[in-house]
């Protein structure tokens, strides 16, 4: 992993020996002796992540981090603070003021370099959606930020249930937290996976460190378990694990004999971090999906037809084998609009998109691209299915009434016979000429208006298929 780092500490000595630790790490390293340096440092560079002193000058470490979460440009960038001795009171204000971690500047090089990892791969992460949620607003879709209210969920996940109720002991004594123990083994894996939880807390023993920190290698694999947080739990002087935990996935380290103050705040930090991350992924699922459906219908729309029709076409050059394209339009739909209300013309649209796609095949592209007009791709077809298909499709519309709101407060609601016309072109083939989409789209287009032109309610195949 390499990534910048901004280094700020009053000491020549520490600035340099840490330089050297990270260079070989293979990180950019800029470096500042006091905030004032940090500031003009930050107008030429733009830090992946700030490891900073306990004391740097006048200013202490809680006092810059406050300063740093004000500045637009570092207001998300992570901060660690190294310090000789560390008191739980300066540790406590700094992880309050906005640090990621306060740790000992005395940390074996292997355990320094596991933090330096953890907290720039929970960066990038956050990263990614923070920009996607900045796309998601221009585009219209984000909504304000909610805050977290929910008292956090608390899975202590360990093997065998012996030492784990001492484990939960030490996460109860903090009302704040809702904790329930569970024996990983013993647990059935779907209970896991259908969690509720906000972290899940790993204790890790001596005695049994292999074993559990494979439990961290399995939620972490896990498709519905792999962003919740993992916290590990550790005796302080357990110090084998602490670099394998971080690096399996772990997110956070907590000890046992950290206070319930420390405790509830660091895990408290991790379940705010998973709820806005969790908000941020609906809210691009939603977004991208607004983005390529049509919200009265649920088809797909234009936005997602088209790339969808590069990519078919691309993959029948390759294969050699046909599709088909159909344009379709309603026939007299300005009619039932003028006549029925548009709450009448809504309701055949949808029960219209709804006949045809549940006609056609799962592989098969149905998208409404505007007004009453719908397009159909299917992929790997003949011109013989392909006319069979789109007969049916035209009868399936036709032969039933569609059932509408009556424009008429307290009337019984009307039933009304609808058409549709379709044009009908192929692509691709061993023998074809047609290659490109935007032909056979204009060649479909070109179909549908001389099924309009000749009585509507008919298939026209276009000339060149035919």
């Amino acid at each position: 992993m390499s990534g910048r780092i901004l280094i700020i500490d009053q000491v020549a000595t520490n600035r340099i020996v840490m330089k050297v630790r990270l260079s070989a790490a293979h990180f950019h390293v800029d470096l500042a002796s006091c905030a004032q340096d940090a500031v003009q440092k930050l107008k030429t560079t733009r830090p992946d992540m700030i490891l900073m002193s306990l004391g740097v000058g006048e200013d202490s470490a809680p006092d810059l981090c406050v300063q740093l979460r004000q500045r637009q440009d570092t207001q998300d960038t992570p901060i660690l603070v190294l310090g000789d001795t560390i008191t739980e009171a300066e540790r406590m204000a700094c992880l309050h003021a906005g640090a990621q971690d306060v740790l000992s500047r005395g940390l074996p090089e292997h355990q320094l370099l596991a933090h330096v990892r953890r907290t720039l791969r929970a960066s990038a992460s956050d990263f990614e959606l923070r920009l996607r949620e900045t796309t998601n607003r221009a585009l219209g879709f984000a909504e304000d930020t909610a805050g977290f209210v929910s008292r956090p969920n608390i899975w202590v996940v360990m093997e065998g249930s012996t030492s784990t109720d001492d484990w939960c002991a030490s996460l109860r004594s903090s009302k704040s937290l809702a904790v329930q123990c569970h024996d990983f083994h013993a647990a059935d894996w779907t209970d896991l996976i259908k969690s509720d939880a906000d972290v899940f807390v790993v204790p890790i023993q001596r005695g049994g460190a292999a074993t559990d920190l494979s439990i961290i290698t399995e939620l972490r694999s896990a498709r519905s378990t792999r962003h919740i947080p993992i916290v590990a739990m550790l005796d302080r002087d357990n110090t084998a694990q602490i670099s394998m935990a971080l690096d399996l996935g772990a997110d956070e380290l907590v000890y046992h004999d950290t206070s319930p103050r420390e405790l509830t705040l660091r895990i408290t930090r991790q379940a705010e971090r998973k709820h806005v991350a969790e908000r941020l992924r609906s809210r691009v699922r939603d977004g991208l999906q607004a983005a390529v459906t049509d919200p009265l219908t649920g088809l797909f729309n234009r936005r997602y037809a088209m790339p969808h029709l590069d990519q078919m076409s691309a993959a029948a050059q390759k294969s050699g084998r046909a599709y088909a394209v159909m344009m379709i339009d309603l026939d007299r739909f300005k009619l039932v609009n003028d006549t029925y209300g548009h709450p009448a013309g809504d309701a055949v649209l949808v029960e219209v998109a709804k006949r045809l796609q549940d006609n056609l095949r799962g592989v098969d592209l149905i998208a409404r691209m505007g007004g009453e007009e719908f397009l159909i791709a299917m992929p790997a077809t003949s011109l013989h299915q392909a006319k069979a298909a789109a007969q049916r499709l035209r009868k399936v519309v036709w032969n039933t009434p569609i059932r509408v709101p009556s424009p008429t407060p307290h009337e019984p609601d009307l039933r009304i016979n609808v058409s549709i016309s379709l044009g009908l072109a192929m692509g691709g083939g061993a023998q074809s000429a047609v290659d490109d989409i935007s032909h056979v789209l204009q060649l479909a287009d070109n179909a549908l208006i001389r099924a309009k032109a000749d009585g509507r309610n008919q298939v026209m195949v276009s000339r060149d298929a035919a």
